[in-house]
């Protein structure tokens, strides 16, 4: 993660890049998935830092997000890897491939960008090319092609006050008289679509409707869908439904819309009023990432020693394998005797 920038005031911004939106030092659920025990706020501070390595299926949520709703950056930033353009001592191309674009166009490998480096010459790589592999080019643009040819998907992006990328900075409430400013980045938006619309796109392993419920608890899109609606409502825009495009990442890239739903997600409280259920959750994620960020400490697991012990299940399990243990046993030594 690169250096944090001041956020902007409360408000609804169009046209930011996202890797400026990124950068904005505001809570936002990505950060508070590190902070959903058991994770720890030692855990926050590692993402927070940008130690963490960003993972496969990250990237390709990235870039499945520029191919549909920005194909503009997706044509200009995004590129499959070449084969290596330096030579070897004997004048011949390199044969391995290269993962680093120039900004002249040309690739390099690992060892010829390292012994650069060694050299001391700038081998202007282009830090705004994001690479890809053939196979993740593939499965991108093919869940594209799947969206925009599919009867009810494709239509969201033919909404005439439809927006896709809309950035929105927003204070939630988190105690009474307290607010932790938050940002949101929605991917469609539209004000008129069956009482307001917001909808989010998203890469799935499963995208059927009792498969992608477990994911879309595991990978906190309730909490998202509470934060999302509370932000439209705090800044004063129609939000009816939250919506979630799931797309499969393997052919024949099914998909299905889900709409979290208001028992889902629980009253959204005005100023002042008790929060229940995901809003209350939320509330207690802020609080705990405001602490951390006012006091500057992020404390991991507990420091006191504890007792393990074993559920209902692992006992059952472990007798089971006795009993198994047993017979084993009683067989063989029949058949010795």
């Amino acid at each position: 993660m690169s250096e944090r920038i001041e956020c902007p005031e409360p408000g609804v911004y169009r046209d930011v890049p996202f890797s400026d939106y990124i950068r904005w030092d505001a809570a936002s659920n990505s950060q508070l998935s590190h902070l959903v025990p058991p994770s720890t706020p030692a855990h926050l501070k590692v993402y927070l830092d940008g130690d963490d390595d960003p993972t496969r299926a990250r990237k390709e949520g990235r870039s499945l997000h520029a191919a549909v709703l920005e194909p503009h950056v997706f044509e200009a930033e995004y590129r499959t890897a070449e084969q290596c353009s330096a030579t070897t001592q004997k004048g011949a191309q390199c044969s391995k491939p290269g993962n680093w674009p120039t900004k002249g166009g040309a690739w390099l490998c690992t060892t010829h960008l390292d012994a650069a480096n060694r050299a001391g010459k700038d081998p202007g790589i282009d830090p705004d090319v994001v690479t890809m592999t053939e196979s993740e080019y593939r499965m991108v643009t093919s869940a594209r092609d799947a969206i925009l040819a599919h009867p009810v998907a494709s239509g969201f992006f033919l909404v005439d006050d439809g927006e896709k990328e809309v950035s929105v900075v927003w204070d939630e409430e988190v105690a009474p008289g307290q607010y932790v400013r938050c940002k949101g980045r929605w991917d469609f938006y539209s004000p008129s679509l069956t009482g307001g619309t917001i909808m989010d796109l998203k890469g799935a392993r499963d995208a059927s409707k009792t498969g992608f419920a477990r994911d879309a608890f595991k990978f906190g899109y309730y909490r998202q869908a509470a934060l999302y609606l509370s932000a439209a409502k705090a800044l004063g825009l129609p939000a009816a439904h939250y919506a979630i495009l799931a797309v499969e990442k393997e052919a024949p890239f099914a998909m299905m819309i889900h709409r979290i739903t208001e028992a889902s997600i629980g009253a959204l409280p005005d100023p002042g009023e008790p929060a229940f259920h995901t809003i209350r959750h939320v509330r207690a994620l802020l609080r705990l990432y405001r602490q951390c960020r006012e006091t500057g400490e992020y404390p991991a697991y507990d420091v006191r020693p504890h007792d393990l012990t074993l559920d209902d299940w692992q006992w059952s399990t472990m007798d089971a394998q006795t009993r198994q243990l047993e017979e084993q046993l009683h067989v063989e030594q029949e058949a010795a005797a």
